[in-house]
């Protein structure tokens, strides 16, 4: 490529066009766009050069169409959707997901530098409970708390549960996946789950 095609084809590169819309006007391959506009420092959004263009003419948007659901707000929302279960999210979900326990899961992560004893790489992480896995301090949880349903007082068993200490000082290791599954499940017909 010529100095003075290179000069023309950044002045329209610059101006606007994609890499190919350049290419197709200064005759040259779109590499040789893309190997010029990287080496002079020349960057941009792909979305900046396909402004106001769409892929196909059909799905394009056009004015004076409604769209499908301009109307149906709550549209398949709640009792209306088949997975509905009654807006029940089960407590001990609520439980794992709060503040409180990504602080407690951190804290262990930290304690242990993100590594599981076995040194298993390519695996996920998880926070395993040493003395009592969490169901049974949630079950024990849960008996101390009789008075309250997990289904009705959810509200009121997640803001005691904040005080519950064996919920946030248990002791904890983390495990990769494999050595989790091990000490949960065990040897699955001679070999590992």
């Amino acid at each position: 490529m010529t100095k003075e095609v290179r000069k023309k084809a950044i002045v329209l590169y610059k101006g606007g066009l994609s890499q190919q819309a350049v290419a197709d006007i200064v005759k040259v391959d779109r590499s040789a766009i893309s190997y010029w506009t990287r080496r002079l420092g020349i960057s941009r959004n792909l979305s900046e050069a396909h402004i106001g263009q769409h892929s196909s003419p059909a799905t394009q948007f056009k004015k004076g169409h409604k769209t499908w659901n301009k109307g149906l707000k709550g549209y398949m929302a709640k009792e209306k959707n088949s997975n509905w279960q009654g807006g029940i999210t089960a407590l001990h979900y609520l439980i794992r997901h709060c503040d409180l326990y990504n602080e407690w899961r951190n804290k262990i992560y930290k304690q242990d530098s993100y590594t599981c004893e076995c040194s298993y790489h390519g695996s996920k992480i998880i926070a395993h409970h040493i003395d009592k896995t969490f169901t049974e301090i949630f079950n024990e949880f849960l008996q101390e708390y009789n008075q309250f349903s997990p289904y009705e007082d959810k509200e009121t068993l997640l803001r005691l549960s904040f005080t519950y200490k064996p919920f946030w000082k248990a002791k904890g290791k983390v495990k990769c996946k494999r050595c989790h599954t091990i000490i949960h499940i065990g040897v699955t017909n001679g070999r590992l789950y």
